[in-house]
């Protein structure tokens, strides 16, 4: 249990700084060993609790006292495993909370460079029809001021998703 606590202190300075899944495997691999120390220590504890319901002439009353404080021991034990393995599950939330946190990031940067490029590629795809009578290609500066408009909202959603905190 020890071990596992120790493994446990290493492995949530990774969770925080860092997560990658060969930490998360060793979270894994680390409540497999405390479901096994459990699953070990319970039918300990049930054999005791019989031993001490059950007073036969195998164990004498002087040795009694000996067999409560192994009870006791296996009690501690098991507390300890539940503490740990809660502690475990906790790392492993925490865990899938930073993964997630870091993909809610890139989905936000990426949503956002979606949200400036689909009006400018709206513009570009209208003026790519080669329609034969638009008014704007009789300006003399209809090509610059297309491109200017393009500019202008560009420049004006990263100011605004700025200000918003998205960028």
């Amino acid at each position: 249990i020890e071990d596992i606590n120790e493994d446990i202190a290493e492995l949530e300075q990774e969770v925080y700084k860092n997560p990658q899944k060969e930490t998360l495997f060793a979270l894994e691999k680390s409540k497999k060993r405390a479901d096994l120390i459990k699953k070990s220590l319970t039918p300990m504890t049930e054999s005791i609790n019989y031993i001490l319901n059950n007073r036969t002439t195998f164990f004498q009353n002087e040795n009694i006292k000996y067999i409560n404080d192994l009870k006791m021991s296996c009690a501690n034990a098991l507390e300890e495993v539940d503490s740990t393995t809660r502690s475990l599950e906790s790392l492993t939330n925490i865990y899938y909370a930073s993964l997630s946190q870091k993909m809610n990031e890139t989905m936000k940067v990426l949503t956002t460079v979606a949200t400036i490029f689909i009006p400018l590629t709206f513009i570009a795809g209208i003026y790519g029809m080669n329609f034969e009578y638009m008014p704007e290609l009789q300006f003399r500066n209809g090509y610059f001021i297309v491109w200017g408009v393009m500019i202008g909202i560009f420049i004006g959603m990263v100011i605004y998703f700025k200000r918003k905190d998205w960028l």
